[in-house]
């Protein structure tokens, strides 16, 4: 059992089917503050179900907050690269004169 910011994991009650893995209990002023402060900016407040060491589930709150923005930046900018090289390599393409030396190839 874990009690945390208003809320209580437990194990199924005596008898419970195979299918019921917990409980999961709500204190409703002391939870509805805790989602309130904090809820992600599409107003969603999530939780990871988690198994602990002796076998009993407990959750937590899940505050992970993807880089993603800066990520798609940069692949953006390694795109428009290759491309631009890409573009450049085609444009000064002289056909029957290499215009790599030899040495500069690397296999």
């Amino acid at each position: 059992m874990e009690i945390k910011k208003g809320f209580i994991c437990d194990k199924p009650r005596e008898n419970a089917p195979s299918f019921v893995k917990g409980r999961i209990s709500f204190h409703y002023e002391t939870f509805i503050a805790f989602l309130q402060a904090n809820k992600n900016e599409k107003g969603w407040t999530n939780f990871d179900l988690l198994e602990g060491k002796d076998g009993s589930y407990y959750i937590k709150l899940n505050d992970y907050k993807p880089k993603e923005k800066v990520e798609q930046h940069l692949n953006y900018d390694i795109q428009r690269t290759a491309q631009e090289n890409t573009n450049n390599a085609i444009e000064n393409f002289t056909p029957g004169e290499p215009n790599i030396p030899l040495e500069n190839i690397p296999f």
